[in-house]
């Protein structure tokens, strides 16, 4: 009868000599990755802690676009109508997302989302 315990004397981390055998190793496919379900959706502006983000990895970070929350630990939600209304009151100029690509305005009462894909 065989034992995956320890020999008297080996020394305490031996590595996985001892470990079960017969679990065949997961293989990735490097060329064909799983789908990652991202929580920013396209063609939308969040908002996180006095910061604007689109849903792209190089704007949101790639953390915030699988979780929806920062790198800072602020969950980024979708602005509204009232955000671009309020921001248009500091004459900074049009709302955009860090990166540059999307902006925010309101039209006929609506929130409108320009430059997206």
């Amino acid at each position: 009868m065989s034992s995956n315990r320890r020999p008297p004397g080996a020394p305490a981390s031996t590595g996985g000599q001892y470990a079960p055998t017969t679990r065949k190793e997961p293989v990735l496919d490097l060329d064909n990755p799983p789908p990652l379900d991202h929580v920013l959706k396209p063609n939308m502006i969040y908002m996180g802690h006095q910061t604007f983000h689109c849903a792209k990895s190089s704007c949101a970070g790639s953390s915030a676009l699988h979780t929806g929350v920062d790198i800072n630990g602020y969950q980024l939600t979708p602005i509204i109508k009232e955000d671009v209304e309020e921001w248009e009151t500091y004459g900074l100029g049009p709302l955009k997302c860090e990166c540059g690509q999307l902006t925010a305005a309101v039209r006929q009462g609506r929130l409108v989302i320009l430059g997206g894909s």
